[in-house]
């Protein structure tokens, strides 16, 4: 999530996961204020990061949390493979 007290500032992001050497994106979106939530498939990873892409001034990024989903892993069923 953004800090929104200055205002919204991130125009664009992704969040990767690494998997041995190489990042995969698993979400994207273009904006993070108050309460985003990106939902994406299960996976294993070592590391995971977030990007920031695009933004109108320094972002303020006040959390970044990553949680096991599974209970909703059928509303992501129409996943492209490519995030599987």
């Amino acid at each position: 999530m953004e800090s929104l007290n200055s205002g919204q500032f991130i125009h664009k992001y992704d969040i990767q996961i690494r998997r041995g050497t190489e990042w995969r994106t698993v979400a994207a979106g273009t904006s993070a204020g108050h309460r985003k939530i990106d939902l994406f498939p299960k996976v294993s990873a070592s590391e995971v990061r977030l990007r920031i892409l695009a933004a109108a001034g320094p972002p303020r990024i006040r959390e970044f949390q990553l949680f096991d989903g599974s209970a909703i892993d059928a509303r992501l069923a129409d996943t492209p493979d490519r995030l599987r």
